[in-house]
């Protein structure tokens, strides 16, 4: 039996429904991760860290090989084809690492909205089964995103083959259509993750709630990713100055081979872990911070909170 901790909160529970102006936006963001930071990290050391093991070597693999292919351009057939098999090998577990990612950081706010204790002595077993009901759902999302960008790929692909103007042009407009829908695509993920409506239905939903708050979800995306990417920074910094630092040493004295040594080999291994599980968790901010201007979209257009107080003293 499981016994769960009591603990004493000093601040009350916080509701996510709510209308939020964009600096309490941000304020709630950093005290929902003061409030479970700890459970946050451990489950990420749980589900996050056994992937970036594998996702290190990819990276080191590919990076590796694009050296290789740059040293040797003009014999380069076989190069290519490893370097576009582990090109993809690293995209695939960047893909599914940010599944798990939406999955268990969105599965916590399910969890803590739900539950009277919040996050206090949550065991993985209690919560694996929102967790693969969350994950379930970013595959289908996964799914979907990577059908679009096969058909984009495809058409940009044929146009590029007609002339370099239509090249250009089309990858202009891309580009235009990208800003455009980024504000409702993003917004898609916690709208269909803690909604039980079907898939395009929600699609629908994202992009009209999407476009109507496009200025205030772009603005979040861009605070919470200076900030995230000032956190991966330095995460990144070690496994790229030693990087440099090795190619620096292979120019300058092709002989010594210290790209091929065995400690060099272990310490870029152990630091392309640091920098794969510092990008995710560089996200976490953002992913947090998208969610809570979901819930003030939803509070702003339905009125959750009235809906929900008035079912309650139905109830009664």
């Amino acid at each position: 039996m499981i016994h769960h901790q009591t603990m004493e909160y000093t601040n009350p529970k916080i509701r996510y429904y709510r209308v939020r102006t964009f600096s309490e936006k941000l304020n709630i963001t950093f005290d929902y991760l003061r409030e479970n930071w700890r459970v946050i990290l451990r489950f990420s050391l749980y589900l996050l860290l056994p992937l970036c093991i594998f996702q290190a070597f990819a990276l080191n693999s590919y990076v590796s090989t694009y050296m290789e292919l740059m040293k040797d351009p003009d014999d380069a057939k076989d190069i290519v084809i490893r370097f576009a098999l582990q090109g993809g090998t690293y995209a695939l577990f960047s893909m599914i690492g940010n599944m798990i990612l939406s999955s268990f950081i969105y599965g916590l706010m399910y969890v803590y909205n739900h539950r009277t204790e919040r996050l206090t002595g949550l065991t993985f077993t209690e919560f694996k089964g929102t967790f693969l009901r969350f994950l379930g759902k970013c595959f289908r999302l996964a799914l979907f995103y990577s059908a679009i960008m096969i058909l984009v790929g495809g058409l940009i692909g044929g146009l590029a083959a007609w002339s370099l103007w239509t090249l250009v042009v089309t990858l202009l407009l891309f580009a235009v259509g990208i800003l455009i829908v980024i504000s409702p695509i993003m917004l898609f993920t916690p709208m269909y993750l803690f909604e039980d409506r079907p898939f395009f239905e929600t699609l629908q939903r994202a992009f009209r709630y999407g476009m109507s708050f496009w200025f205030e979800i772009f603005g979040i995306l861009f605070i919470f990713g200076l900030i995230g990417g000032i956190i991966s920074t330095l995460t990144n910094l070690p496994w790229y100055m030693v990087f440099v630092v090795s190619q620096l040493f292979t120019l300058t004295s092709p002989e010594s081979g210290i790209d091929q040594s065995l400690g060099y080999q272990l310490l870029i291994y152990v630091l392309g872990i640091i920098q794969s599980y510092g990008y995710y968790i560089a996200q976490i901010v953002g992913v947090v911070g998208l969610a809570f201007e979901y819930f003030h979209i939803r509070e702003k257009r339905e009125g959750v909170t009235v809906e929900s107080e008035i079912s309650n003293f139905a109830n009664l």
